[in-house]
């Protein structure tokens, strides 16, 4: 083990994800229940430059930026409840110093354990995205054959919801570019919508008819969220990945629906035993049954183009983006 951790961090100067600073940073004594994990691979994920500004810089004057990783246990605190040389990945609190680094100290009592075998890209790409994805579809109610709107099925989250709600047996009906149409269609969903259509909107009116849908899950923003109000049923249930909506925009006492949000983060600040079950489940699920979803997405990277490959990500890039460390 090195004595010196490689961080990709940040400051209250920085503004782009270009302008990250590589950091020489010494080990930290742990705490009772911390491990240190030496990463092997490290997803990134949007928020990862969205949280670039000033009130995110800890009290050190920088923040080691990133929030998922993968590695091995090199050290521990005489509590915590892993073993070294454990497997294990992590979705880091946005409170702490993230996983761009070599190594990263994390409550032990939020790591997954991961099987040795595993390649721990996969396991690192599935933390946020598939987390999120869990978070989502364990919101809602179990209706078989109920109809089942994924917007935005072909960003990763979207497909992995898709391939969730698939198997608790929804009829699933998916908007996305037409790129993503035959993988959807061969993955069993029913009916497929490409949005630069400037007639889907109607299309899928059509097609729904007198059923409209129980769910809606929108993975694009609010707007977008809003915009599936006329193909939902009475009393059904919208969940809102990308942004949050603050106040119901719906007619009230009209269709009833069930606004959802998705914060993967609030795990961390409100530490509950059953969501962390529920999670842990979740993340072994994914690995078993979709890595195969993850791994023709995979873009693999070096650890030092970590910066210019979130600018890349910020810019629009669709892959899924995980550093390896050798």
């Amino acid at each position: 083990m090195a004595e010196i951790n490689y961080a990709w961090t940040f400051n209250a100067e920085t503004k782009e994800p270009e302008d990250l600073e590589l950091r020489e940073l010494e080990l930290p004594k742990l705490s009772k229940e911390e491990i240190l994990i030496e990463n092997l691979a490290i997803a990134l994920n949007p928020v990862d430059w969205k949280v670039i500004h000033p009130g995110m810089v800890s009290q050190d004057g920088y923040q080691v930026a990133g929030v998922d990783g993968c590695g091995v246990v090199v050290a521990k605190g005489p509590n915590a409840n892993v073993n070294i040389g454990d497997h294990v990945a992590y979705h880091q609190s946005l409170a702490r110093h993230g996983s761009y680094a070599h190594y990263s100290v994390v409550d032990s009592s939020v790591v997954f354990k991961v099987d040795p075998e595993l390649d721990k890209t996969i396991a690192a790409a599935l933390m946020c995205t598939g987390l999120t994805a869990w978070q989502a579809i364990e919101k809602l109610p179990l209706a078989k054959n109920a109809r089942f709107i994924v917007n935005g099925a072909g960003g990763l989250v979207g497909r992995l919801i898709v391939e969730l709600a698939l198997s608790r047996g929804y009829d699933v009906i998916t908007i996305s570019s037409a790129s993503h149409h035959d993988s959807l269609i061969q993955s069993g969903v029913s009916a497929v919508f490409d949005y630069n259509d400037e007639n889907w909107n109607n299309a899928l009116v059509e097609y729904l008819g007198n059923e409209r849908a129980f769910i809606a899950v929108d993975t694009v923003n609010k707007e977008s969220a809003e915009a599936m109000y006329p193909f939902l049923d009475v009393n059904s249930h919208l969940i809102v990945i990308q942004d949050r909506i603050a106040s119901n925009p719906f007619p009230g006492f009209d269709k009833a629906i069930s606004i959802h949000e998705v914060a993967l983060n609030a795990f961390h600040k409100y530490p509950s035993k059953r969501e962390l079950k529920s999670l842990r489940v979740g993340f072994e699920y994914l690995c078993k049954n979709c890595s195969h979803i993850v791994s023709g997405r995979l873009d693999k990277i070096n650890f030092q183009d970590i910066p210019k490959s979130l600018a890349k990500l910020k810019a629009g890039y669709r892959g899924k983006l995980v550093a390896q460390i050798e």
